[in-house]
């Protein structure tokens, strides 16, 4: 009589992959709220952001199967976006508006190069195809149909790239919001925001490590998390309000909650083909990329 094998719970099966992620949105969103908040000054936080912008755009350029080139692109976008919130007294979002154009407009010139550079009888092949019509000899083996592909999908990696890693520079415009009438400091709101988002995603993480059940309880968990973190962020500031930390708050953990839940399944797809690795950048930093620009839009109206 054989002896019964005891089949493992999905949860505690995925536990320590989940439990690693929650670590990486906790360093995400505590090293940058944490030079922020002690002021260790602007330089030092877009440092910061810059890292988290590097391995950001990695992860979702080679989530996307995208080349170095484009990787290049999305990073030096985000450098010189950085450069100019660093040097500009408006601290507007439209101050680098012209980097991400530019970006965009490289990163479409450069994938129809890509393309123009098949040889007329691969394109023509892959044309054929495409409208299933036969082709006398088929496509050559060493420019298969599949190239057109990979450029669209190389495209949309760039394009959706340089947005995505820019969103973090809008951070730094919002903590180096003042007003002279105002006590509201943009740095301590957007210490606040990080806290708030991460405390958030790390809620949810972690609920998801310990039992697999009941996501939207766990997601609603999260929020309430992420909304008491930033009310007693504002209570314990001295140059923010119980109000002004649980409205900063709950806009920064409300976006990072659903971006997650977005993620959670993206990676669910990244672990059944192997790329685990690709997906802590994804669930530690995007989260709190999205987020940026609601906090920049609810700092400006908090620092008035």
């Amino acid at each position: 009589m054989s002896a019964s094998v005891p089949t493992p719970r999905p949860g505690r099966a995925n536990g320590p992959r989940l439990s690693l992620t929650a670590v990486s949105v906790a360093v995400a969103a505590a090293v940058p709220a944490l030079v922020v908040g002690i002021g260790a000054g602007p330089l030092s936080f877009v440092a910061v952001i810059a890292v988290e912008q590097f391995l950001l755009g990695w992860a979702w350029v080679r989530t996307f199967a995208g080349s170095m080139g484009t990787l290049a692109i999305a990073g030096s976008a985000a450098l010189v976006s950085d450069a100019i919130a660093l040097v500009a007294d408006s601290h507007e979002i439209g101050d680098y508006a012209g980097v991400v154009g530019v970006a965009v407009a490289v990163v479409i010139l450069v994938q129809l190069a890509r393309r123009r550079a098949s040889p007329p009888a691969a394109r023509l092949g892959q044309t054929g195809a495409a409208a299933g019509v036969g082709v006398a000899g088929g496509p050559s083996d060493d420019h298969p149909p599949e190239r057109s592909v990979r450029v669209t999908v190389d495209m949309a990696a760039g394009l959706s790239g340089v947005v995505v890693v820019t969103m973090l520079t809008t951070y730094a415009d919002a903590a180096s919001l003042t007003a002279p009438a105002s006590r509201v400091a943009g740095a301590a709101l957007v210490a606040a925001a990080l806290a708030s988002g991460g405390s958030a995603v790390l809620c949810v993480r972690t609920c998801a490590a310990i039992s697999t059940g009941r996501p939207v309880l766990t997601r609603l968990a999260g929020l309430a998390t992420g909304v008491v973190v930033g009310a007693v962020f504002g209570a314990v500031s001295s140059v923010l309000t119980v109000l002004d930390g649980t409205v900063i708050a709950a806009v920064a953990a409300a976006v990072a909650v659903v971006i997650d839940a977005v993620v959670a399944r993206g990676i669910a797809e990244l672990q059944a083909d192997g790329a685990v690795g690709f997906s802590y950048p994804l669930a530690a930093v995007l989260p709190l990329a999205v987020a940026a620009p609601c906090v920049y839009a609810v700092a400006h109206i908090l620092v008035r």
